[in-house]
């Protein structure tokens, strides 16, 4: 029973952290504090939450349909970490690059398909390291 709600946490930080990424650019530089690397740290959130997608599945946290949605958004993730490194360092591109509109929308239709609410997260169990 531990392990379960150990992961009914991980659901609810895999919400918070699609939150976020679907949130526009104003918002989304008001969900962390200032002193860290918001583009980094957006991804990271989503991250550390889509681990444990598959332990999701197994306790009928969420669907395998469910799932597509959110291994869309960690697989277009892994795709710019992979070719697009500087989209991480710059926190402006979170203002200007379009890749980070396809990355909202696909948070978007992941929410849409939670039946999930769009709007700013608490991240309230959260402990952030500055930038350097």
């Amino acid at each position: 029973m531990v392990e379960d709600s150990h992961l009914v946490k991980e659901l609810e930080h895999l919400k918070e952290s699609t939150q976020a990424l679907a949130l526009p650019y104003e918002e989304q530089v008001q969900v962390f504090p200032s002193f860290v690397l918001i583009t980094d740290e957006l991804v990271l959130e989503y991250d550390e939450a889509f681990r444990f997608i598959d332990e999701m599945v197994l306790k009928n946290l969420i669907t395998k349909k469910d799932k597509v949605f959110f291994e869309k958004i960690d697989q277009y993730s892994q795709y710019l970490s992979d070719n697009f490194t500087d989209l991480f360092l710059n926190e402006d591109s979170l203002k200007t690059d379009l890749k980070w509109e396809k990355m909202r929308e696909l948070a978007k239709q992941a929410l849409k398909n939670m039946n999930w609410e769009i709007c700013r997260p608490t991240f309230s169990n959260n402990t952030y390291v500055g930038k350097k």
